[in-house]
């Protein structure tokens, strides 16, 4: 797996995130805030080669920072796979566990998720719909998650990444 740039990192405030399958309550603050009005060069320099998988990346930051309703606006305008897929991930950060496992199925196979040994999302969600205490093993299996598709989406939206 590659690394996720160290900016990013800072931008959610350099402390443990997604470590909760569904968080509490939605971050509205200033980390939240600042993720929004990032241009897109500040999000991926100056070789940008696809705003639409820059725009899942700024959603996938959202998301990471529990500001779930603009991650989940940015990923329901996305009707491509990558998009079905985030909008699963939202629905399950939201407790969706359903709605969730739908949006998975619309996506269909992502590839790079392979990276992931024996990683199936529909079993994961279900794995996660059923544990009533925080786990920190699901924790990190969502943290994995992320890190691929955020990986995948920078490939797409800069040129020589």
């Amino acid at each position: 797996m590659e690394a996720i740039p160290s900016r990013f990192l800072e931008w959610l405030g350099g402390g443990p995130f997604l470590d909760v399958i569904c968080p509490i309550r939605e971050n509205r603050g200033v980390v939240a805030q600042r993720i929004a009005s990032l241009d897109h060069s500040e999000i991926a320099g100056e070789r940008i080669v696809s705003l639409d998988a820059l725009e899942l990346v700024r959603g996938g930051l959202l998301y990471a920072a529990d500001a779930l309703s603009p991650a989940h606006e940015i990923f329901q305008q996305d009707h491509t796979n990558l998009g079905s897929y985030w909008h699963g991930m939202m629905h399950r950060r939201e407790g969706d566990f359903g709605n969730a496992c739908y949006w998975f199925r619309m996506a269909g196979k992502i590839a790079p998720l392979d990276e992931i040994p024996g990683f199936d999302p529909v079993a994961f969600t279900t794995r996660c719909s059923r544990s009533r205490m925080p786990d920190s093993k699901l924790a990190e299996i969502q943290r994995q998650e992320w890190v691929v598709l955020m990986t995948h989406c920078l490939k797409l939206a800069v040129a020589d990444r």
